[in-house]
């Protein structure tokens, strides 16, 4: 089968209500309202799914909005991806532009430019985003690389090892409208727990980890850090908890417990 969704490509448009399998393609639009299955590799311009889909093996489309629930047996590939409900990826997950409003589970590596992610992304590798929103939870388990990395939630995200330019790591301000998509807890007080976290700028509240390490650093509210390193500036906030400070020459080591206190 061709992957080849090339634009000058004279492609069939497929609608399915109700049940039905796909056939091979590739595709123009695939529109399914209610339950389709595909044997093997799905590839398509456009994919519109009401209800729920599942391609036995892999997933090519420029792009995707997803209402309801979608099994990928093996990788996607997808430019644009707006997921409304749950999506399943059992290899790696490449989506340029990725919104994610339900639940997301990637059994490989997720690679993205932008990825907002409103409700639960979890991937079993390593995810790379050039910029990543999260308010609701982002479970990792290998390493997360960004540019920029926001993580403004009342929920805990979990990430083994978080490498990039810029971080940080809030509590939002109540946003009533958002409830119904992750109801908060406020019995919960951390936000994030990695075991490393490394870049440039540091700004994170709510956050245990073992070592941070960056240029300029500052660990706020109810931060429970093992040892932290920085080459620039270092600010602890009160409620902030630190076992071992150090100022670093040259990079990232120069004992120092000398460090800007705010009250």
């Amino acid at each position: 089968m061709t992957n080849n969704t090339n634009d000058t490509m004279k492609l069939n448009d497929i609608r399915i209500i109700g049940e039905s399998n796909i056939g091979e393609g590739p595709f123009g639009l695939v529109r399914i309202l209610g339950e389709a299955n595909a044997q093997d590799d799905l590839v398509c311009r456009e994919l519109r799914v009401t209800g729920e889909v599942k391609a036995g093996k892999n997933l090519t489309c420029q792009n995707a909005r997803i209402v309801g629930e979608v099994e990928i047996r093996g990788g996607c590939t997808i430019q644009t991806a707006t997921i409304i409900g749950e999506m399943e990826v059992g290899g790696n997950c490449m989506a340029q532009n990725a919104s994610v409003i339900g639940e997301v589970k990637v059994a490989g590596d997720w690679q993205s430019s932008m990825a907002d992610v409103r409700g639960r992304l979890s991937v079993k590798g390593q995810c790379a985003s050039e910029t990543i929103t999260v308010q609701g939870s982002l479970n990792v388990e290998g390493l997360l690389n960004f540019d920029l990395a926001e993580i403004i939630s009342n929920h805990p995200s979990r990430i083994q090892e978080l490498g990039g330019r810029r971080i940080v790591v809030r509590k939002p301000k109540m946003d009533w409208k958002r409830l119904w998509i992750i109801p908060p807890n406020p019995f919960r007080i951390v936000i994030l727990e990695a075991q490393s976290i490394e870049a440039d700028d540091i700004d994170i509240d709510y956050t245990t980890a073992a070592v941070v390490r960056g240029s300029r650093v500052r660990i706020g509210e109810n931060c429970r850090i093992g040892k932290v390193e920085y080459s620039e500036s270092l600010i602890v906030e009160n409620g902030a908890d630190i076992g071992e400070r150090e100022k670093t020459v040259d990079g990232y080591s120069s004992h120092q417990t000398n460090c800007h206190r705010h009250k």
